[in-house]
């Protein structure tokens, strides 16, 4: 299988394509429809090999499919999609970001970007993950001036101390409570209200959050292959607006 047009696929793969249940295409094997339905779909079948306990599909991709009608299928059958552009908007700006190492890309700025909710994004995104077409790998970490609205990357452990003293601040509160409870005397009261002080200065004026960091699946071509088709399909459509989602 040294033809880099070939694709590998596995059975749940293949299911997810003809948009059928194990029983079906079992079926679909046993009378031997599984060439025609695949042409249906647009690829064409090559073989199926078994590996183990389990089988790998050989296939490539039809050359007289029209193909905006492969993405629809891919689209509907295998991410379970009907918004069409939208998604194949999100997987672009996934996929580039992840491949080109950049940073950004949170779910809300790409939710706003193709015009879906967070949540959408979310759900995307776990897909994507299941797929093993993505996999996170860390985070991105950013301070944001409450008064100028700049971010600068940061580390992870001062991302870690702002949480930990806003936490800390929060908890006051309660030191008050018990003070009124009598649990604490006047003294300590005092010197945690000093402590209060010191670090809600450090926490003042800023913002620091997280983005989880995306990379490519090296492994799976099948990813490159979807954005391929993509470009084909929407690169009008899709532009180049994206990148300004880069930090």
């Amino acid at each position: 299988m040294e033809n880099k047009n070939v694709i590998k696929a596995t059975r749940q793969e293949i299911m997810e394509i003809l948009g059928v249940t194990p029983r079906n295409l079992k079926e679909i094997e046993k009378k031997n429809q599984l060439q025609e339905r695949l042409n249906a779909n647009g690829y064409k079948f090559i073989e199926k090999v078994k590996k183990g306990r389990n089988y790998e599909y050989y296939m490539e991709i039809a050359e007289n499919i029209d193909n905006g009608v492969l993405l629809k299928s891919v689209l509907e059958n295998v991410f379970k999609v009907r918004k069409y552009l939208s998604f194949s908007e999100y997987y672009t700006i996934r996929y580039v970001f992840a491949k080109a190492k950049w940073q950004g890309a949170s779910q809300s700025a790409i939710a706003e970007k193709v015009g879906v909710s967070e949540r959408t994004i979310s759900n995307w995104d776990n897909i994507l993950k299941e797929k093993g077409l993505i996999k996170q790998d860390g985070y991105y970490y950013y301070k944001k001036d409450m008064n100028t609205f700049e971010e600068h990357q940061i580390c992870e452990e001062e991302y870690s101390s702002y949480w930990r003293n806003k936490k800390y601040i929060k908890a006051m509160k309660s030191l008050q409570n018990r003070y009124d409870r009598g649990e604490i005397t006047w003294e300590e009261l005092c010197v945690a209200i000093a402590e209060n002080e010191e670090i809600r200065r450090s926490v003042e004026g800023k913002y620091c959050f997280r983005i989880k960091k995306y990379i490519i699946d090296a492994l799976n071509v099948t990813c490159k292959d979807y954005f391929e088709l993509i470009k084909k399909v929407f690169l009008t459509d899709i532009g180049l607006e994206y990148i300004e989602l880069k930090k």
